[in-house]
């Protein structure tokens, strides 16, 4: 088994948070955080699906 680098750790960890960089969109009825599964966008605004 090949040892891996530092360097190759941080890019690895880097790819998988790239993933989660969508999530800052905040509801604009509860100022909560809407993750992308239960996002509606309406006129360009977050809401949540409930």
């Amino acid at each position: 088994k090949p040892e891996r680098t530092f360097s190759q750790e941080t890019q690895s960890a880097n790819r998988l948070s790239s993933f989660f960089e969508g999530t800052r969109d905040k509801c604009n009825a509860c100022a909560k955080i809407v993750y992308p599964i239960e996002r509606v966008k309406v006129d360009g605004t977050a809401y949540h699906r409930a």
